[in-house]
């Protein structure tokens, strides 16, 4: 079938459903986007941090991964730059050390063997490189070619962008079921109506495993994601920061966003302790941007798939239905994206995106 006159369902406005109606409306599909929120990007990428690059702690899982992250960033420069910069990505860099300085050495050669754009900074060049950061640490990777993204602005960018090429929307409409109905065709049902599509992509986050339960239920499970937002007095944070005490950046003027790790099951004591926590820290380590405030603590539900496996491809039950989840969704949503128009379009292009398409 020709893409031109693919009928497309994709069920998710986050940045990855987003990415995909992006992608596919620029190719040509009639592409209908469907989320039970009032507006794009308010589900778990409203609780991402934003950090697109060579995430340091990348390097000591899979080769396999540390190719994805590294053709993730070349996709959002290439997404941005057909965007027309409205995607909103931000050149910052990104400094990331830990306790232990033979650590961030062995992370740094590793890196190093990749090919990775990294530096490994000494204490006083850390200082020169953050001047806000009261305690530089002995050892510290420097990623100069790291980004910072909102990832609620990017996702409205790129379904505006959508919309321009033709695709449709509908939010507030939450799907009731997804089906197989006559000749294999994808049956969205939302808000009332039945949508049959050629084809129907999941992109909703954890919520992925209920819509799809009763055609294949995907091996996709729940992660707490923690941001903690600040007020700040003076600006001027930049790069990324990420040290065992605080991983934090620059949220626009008077503002910062750190990301925390929380209980599987984090109550309101504990996001109280970690936005208190938070605070604190912040307020020792980044103590030249002045007076800070705790403006809000906010969860969210990652999706989390099999490790180094994210989770993109058609059901062998239902090859009308597509998935696409993946943790770090913002991260990837572009290469996701790009995989997916390239299947049905039936290219092959792994390679440069790190990211093979599965069946399940």
């Amino acid at each position: 079938m020709s893409l031109t006159t693919l009928r497309a369902t994709v069920v998710g406005a986050g940045i990855v459903g987003a990415a995909i109606a992006y992608r596919l409306s620029r190719a040509g599909c009639r592409v209908r986007l469907i989320d039970r929120a009032s507006a794009p990007g308010e589900g778990v990428t409203a609780h991402s941090f934003g950090w697109i690059g060579h995430t340091p702690f990348a390097l000591e899982t899979t080769r396999a991964t540390f190719r994805r992250r590294a053709a993730a960033l070349a996709q959002h420069r290439a997404l941005d730059r057909e965007l027309g910069g409205r995607l909103g990505l931000a050149p910052c860099g990104a400094l990331f050390w830990t306790r232990d300085p033979e650590r961030v050495e062995r992370l740094f050669r590793i890196g190093a063997a990749a090919d990775a754009p990294l530096r490994l900074l000494s204490a006083a060049e850390t200082a020169e490189r953050a001047p806000v950061l009261t305690e530089p640490p002995p050892l510290a990777i420097d990623a100069p070619e790291d980004c910072a993204l909102n990832p609620i602005g990017a996702a409205g960018a790129l379904v505006a962008a959508a919309c321009e090429l033709g695709a449709e929307t509908r939010f507030g409409c939450p799907v009731d079921a997804i089906e197989i109905g006559r000749a294999g065709a994808a049956v969205v049902r939302a808000g009332g109506a039945r949508i049959e599509s050629d084809l129907a992509v999941v992109a909703a986050g954890a919520d992925s495993a209920a819509l799809l339960g009763d055609l294949a239920p995907p091996p996709l499970t729940r992660s707490p994601s923690v941001l903690v937002r600040l007020d700040v007095a003076r600006d001027g944070l930049s790069p990324i920061l990420s040290g065992p005490e605080l991983e934090v950046r620059a949220a626009g003027p008077g503002a910062l966003i750190a990301a925390e790790s929380a209980p599987a099951a984090p109550t309101a004591a504990d996001l109280e302790r970690i936005g208190r926590e938070t605070l604190e820290a912040a307020r020792r380590l980044l103590a030249p941007l002045g007076p800070m405030a705790l403006q809000s603590v906010a969860v969210g539900a990652r999706p989390m798939t099999p490790p180094d496996a994210p989770l993109v491809g058609r059901l062998r039950a239902a090859p009308a239905v597509m998935i696409a989840a993946a943790h770090p969704g913002v991260i990837l949503a572009p290469s996701i994206a790009q995989a997916i128009a390239d299947e049905l379009a039936g290219r092959e292009n792994r390679e440069a995106l790190g990211l093979s398409l599965v069946r399940y």
